[in-house]
């Protein structure tokens, strides 16, 4: 028989668990390996061990307060794996067996995925260590998969990018579409564009920013006259993110903030310092190491 403290904290640990598996959709499993590539940023001057072990600590544990403060998950349907997954994957696995060889990969973005995992992105030995000055952000995450997966399944990191992308497009048909089956088929025509399908079996980065403007579209399209908080944290962070993987992709975030920025006036909701406070911090926060790093290498944060 469990004592009375040990049956409550087995009670919350089961609780908190439950609460997971409710709120966990396919796009979580993701998002938890872009907080990491976030989190190891914070810990560029710390050894590297030390590094990894609070990259991971913080990086759960924000993930978590993403996952449960969303709002309540709506799983993507049985059929959703065959009209939309499938084909895609095998699209996917058409290449798959040939080592991602362009030009970028070798160029630039191994070094960049390298160096930002395992201390700063450049160093005072440095000659002409990448062409541009990224964020190595994304890279960091392709090369985390790199790691888990090997360098030829590493690449299955855009795959799953893609089939969370589709799973937000399938939540944004259903107020235009009530057959499942022909929506599932929007989704898959959707998707079936040029651009992804190069990107979906190498190491190119652009896709990996695509679920996170979804995200953030379908709560700024989701609300109403009530503004919930954790909702402004979520479109800040996803947002946030997104420049953080790209720093071009200003040209979306910025009219999803004025449309947002429309919302949040017309609700009349007030908010109070605190609440602003956590907002900026949530946008700026993928942002800010690298940012900080390049102002006190170049005097520009870009």
């Amino acid at each position: 028989m469990l004592n009375a403290p040990a049956q409550e904290r087995h009670q919350t640990t089961f609780s908190i668990g439950k609460l997971i598996l409710q709120r966990v959709e396919l796009g979580d499993v993701l998002l938890l390996l872009y907080i990491a590539a976030f989190v190891r940023q914070y810990f560029w001057l710390v050894t590297n061990t030390f590094a990894w072990i609070f990259t991971v600590l913080i990086s759960v544990i924000l993930w978590y307060f993403l996952v449960v403060t969303k709002q309540t998950a709506r799983k993507t349907p049985k059929h959703f794996w065959l009209i939309v997954a499938l084909p895609l994957f095998l699209i996917y696995a058409m290449r798959v067996a040939f080592p991602d060889g362009s030009f970028d990969q070798l160029n630039y973005h191994l070094l960049s995925a390298e160096r930002g995992l395992r201390g700063v992105p450049f160093t005072a030995a440095d000659f002409f260590p990448a062409p541009f000055q990224f964020n190595p952000a994304p890279e960091m995450a392709t090369g985390i998969s790199r790691y888990i997966l090997g360098y030829r399944l590493g690449t299955i990191i855009n795959y799953l990018a893609m089939l969370w992308a589709g799973s937000i497009l399938y939540k944004l048909l259903s107020n235009y579409i009530d057959n499942e089956w022909f929506r599932c088929f929007g989704v898959l025509l959707i998707l079936l564009t040029e651009q992804p399908l190069f990107e979906i079996n190498n190491y190119m980065i652009d896709l990996l920013a695509v679920p996170l403007l979804l995200e953030a579209t379908l709560v700024i399209l989701n609300t109403e006259k009530t503004v919930e908080k954790r909702d402004l944290v979520r479109v800040a962070f996803f947002l946030g993110a997104s420049v953080t993987f790209k720093l071009t992709n200003l040209a979306l975030v910025l009219p999803l903030l004025l449309v947002y920025a429309y919302k949040l006036i017309a609700s009349r909701t007030k908010f109070k310092i605190k609440d602003v406070a956590l907002v900026v911090i949530a946008f700026l926060g993928p942002l800010l190491p690298f940012s900080w790093f390049m102002y006190r290498q170049t005097g520009s944060p870009v």
